[in-house]
């Protein structure tokens, strides 16, 4: 499975069908995995605050409206909602 294309992630938005890209395959399996991986399924909002707390999303840090060519570009933050 290859992940989206820059272009292809800009044509979602444009269209206004963006929840395909995170239903995509790729997204789900590969990049969504590593990054809970890479931060140890930890919050890292959290983590920067001296606490703890399990994280079971992921948030881009760049908006990906914004920097579709960023789409890897994620932290673990359980709390990312509340912001």
């Amino acid at each position: 499975m290859k992940p989206l294309t820059v272009q292809e992630i800009r044509s979602l938005y444009e269209k206004d069908k963006i929840v395909k890209f995170y239903k995509h395959r790729y997204w789900s399996k590969h990049i969504r995995l590593q990054a809970l991986e890479r931060d140890n399924n930890e919050c890292q909002a959290c983590k920067r605050l001296g606490e703890y707390r399990k994280g079971r999303n992921v948030h881009h840090i760049k908006e990906l409206r914004d920097r579709p060519d960023l789409a890897n570009n994620l932290e673990t933050p359980q709390c990312h909602n509340a912001e």
